[in-house]
Parts: C-alpha cells; structure tokens; sequence
C-alpha cells in the first residue's frame, strides 16, 4: 500500500484584525481562523498552518503568486481582481462619531446630518460609501486614511477626527484593548 504525505497548505491572515484573525504573542486567533480550522480539520489529505501577515503584504502576495489564500479580506474596487469565495461572515461597516457631531442622535443620516469640516477617518480595507464621497465633495467632509485601528479611536478620542468608518465587532474588540490595557 503506497502512502502520500498529505499537501501542506499555508493560509496567510491580517495579523491585526481583531476578533476576526490577529497574533497574539506566538497564539494564532480569531473567529475566522477557528471556521476555517473547523473546515480544514476535515480535509486528511491537507495539512493547513496559518501565516500572519500586514493586509497590504497578504494582497501583494495574492497578486503576485506568492500565495494560495488569504482570510479576512472584502472584496472592494480596489480588489476587484482577486476571486473570493463565500463571506465567511457579514461585517456590519458603522460610522462611529464623536459626542459634538451626533448631538444626541441615535443615527446619523450620511450625507445630510454630516456639516463640513469634519475629519472622517477610514482603514485602507473598506471603502467609503457612495453617501460619504457624496459628502466629501458637496460639503466638504475630509477622509483621511487611517491603518492603526487603535490609533484611529484614540485619534477619535482626542478630537483629530470626527468619525471613523469601521465594522462594529472590530471597533469594539479594539476598544476593549484599549479599556484593558
């Protein structure tokens, strides 16, 4: 009887998306890795590792071949090249605001409860709305680009921007950090 080892697959992972999929210390975490480890545990054939990586490293290695897959990533404009399969699960993408923008609502109407002036910060992995370009050119709304989740809420925190566009589980992962530590 002839034996085959069994293929060996590695997955790479945003290694700061929290409580999707991170590294901490040597552990690797995450809801999606434990789904994707549920699924891979089944296949004897294969055997997966997962690598951590910075998002923009994981989306050069899938454009240039040097990767098999990569979970956590969205499909937006920007990635409209690469092929996705089934969302592992649905983010739920808010505007978080600070106290002086909301004025006591619950919800912000985006664009029309948006002034001009306001700093909206968005993470390079999801892109602003079609309501919040509308705001950038007709009331003058600024977005700027922010990678560090945490930077961004103490930014928030500190008044250097008004909002940040970010999904709700990740936001509040990212707080909690902040609160504990």
């Amino acid at each position: 009887r002839t034996t085959f080892a069994a293929t060996e697959v590695t997955i790479e992972f945003d290694q700061v998306n929290r409580p999707y999929s991170y590294r901490e210390f040597t552990d690797t975490s995450g809801m999606y890795i434990d789904m994707v480890n549920a699924i891979t545990n089944k296949l004897k054939d294969y055997s997966f590792s997962f690598s951590p990586v910075p998002l923009k490293e994981g989306i050069k290695n899938l454009d240039n071949n040097k990767s098999f897959a990569m979970i956590g990533l969205y499909e937006t404009p920007q990635k409209k090249h690469l092929i996705y399969s089934h969302a592992l699960y649905t983010q739920q993408i808010k505007l978080f605001c600070r106290d002086t923008v909301m004025k006591g609502k619950v919800a912000l109407v985006v664009p029309d409860d948006l002034k001009g002036g306001l700093s909206v910060a968005v993470p390079p992995d999801v892109s602003p709305t079609a309501k919040l370009i509308e705001a950038q050119k007709n009331k003058g709304i600024k977005i700027e680009v922010i990678e560090d989740t945490e930077k961004a809420i103490i930014d928030l925190t500190k008044g250097r921007h008004d909002c940040y566009v970010k999904d709700s589980l990740s936001f509040k992962a990212h707080l909690q950090d902040l609160v504990t530590n």
